[in-house]
């Protein structure tokens, strides 16, 4: 789940927080009673562990090592009561007193959490460099086949691609932050599989978009079966208008990059 860090309506973000109460509510409810405490010592991190069922003096603290099976569970339900009171706390002064609401309180919290325990924090509490990351090093099977004496151009990220514009797409989308992946492999409806020119990562609106550049539309030979794959694209869930970003070059209309500029800013760098 992304937090947009551009103004949202207060609408927009109550939704949000209710959201993630409720993602608290449902890991509290999931996970062993008890209370983690955090211990540091000579730059090292050590937990412990307090069962919430007893009270009072009694209540004796149990250490707990790094592979102990009950770590992550506990872990997760100390993130979610943080969580849990920060959201019902935003979600009081968005009602009761607007002028006092501080719209990255979340955000902060998520980055003093990851801070903590990194990525045993939980998923839905996870902050936006997180997400980015895990997508980012994610691996994919890339398309090994390439034509004998096919020309390739290195981008400023270090991939090499095929053709020159889509060097220019590839260094376009590193210079706008946007992460990408190049000619990531999609299995359509039909059960063919094909290598999208560039799956794309909001980091705005945590939405995938599958970009595609269409050359040499001027030639009846490539440009009819680019039809076909658009239309078996659509069929599979890649819809244009929607979470699929195409750009045309033909004889008479180059390659445009202030065009697919404005198309990535007004769709993927753009609030959910």
């Amino acid at each position: 789940m992304f937090y947009s860090t551009l103004p949202l309506s207060l609408k927009r973000e109550e939704a949000y927080l209710n959201s993630l109460r409720d993602e608290a509510l449902r890991i509290i409810s999931s996970t062993p009673p008890g209370d983690i405490i955090i211990h540091k010592k000579n730059g090292k991190t050590y937990y412990g562990y307090k069962d919430e069922t007893t009270k009072g003096p009694g209540r004796t603290e149990r250490y707990l090592s790094l592979t102990d099976p009950a770590l992550p569970a506990l872990i997760h339900r100390h993130c979610a009561k943080k969580v849990l009171v920060r959201a019902e706390r935003s979600l009081h002064l968005i009602s009761m007193q607007i002028s006092r609401y501080d719209p990255l309180s979340m955000l902060r919290l998520f980055q003093k959490l990851e801070e903590k325990f990194g990525t045993l924090v939980p998923p839905a509490f996870a902050t936006n460099t997180r997400l980015i990351s895990e997508w980012t090093n994610k691996p994919y099977i890339k398309n090994s086949f390439h034509k004998e004496n096919e020309p390739l151009y290195p981008t400023k990220k270090g991939d090499i691609v095929r053709s020159k514009n889509e060097c220019i797409t590839a260094n376009l989308l590193y210079d706008l932050n946007i992460p990408y992946k190049y000619e990531y492999p999609v299995r359509l409806k039909n059960g063919n599989l094909i290598f999208i020119d560039f799956l794309i990562l909001s980091h705005v609106n945590g939405r995938n978009y599958y970009l595609e550049i269409f050359g040499k539309m001027s030639d009846p030979s490539y440009a009819e079966p680019q039809f076909s794959r658009i239309q078996n694209m659509t069929e599979s869930g890649i819809v244009p208008g929607l979470n699929f970003l195409m750009v045309f070059e033909s004889s008479t209309s180059p390659f445009n990059t202030d065009n697919l500029a404005k198309i990535l800013k007004e769709t993927v760098l753009a609030p959910a």
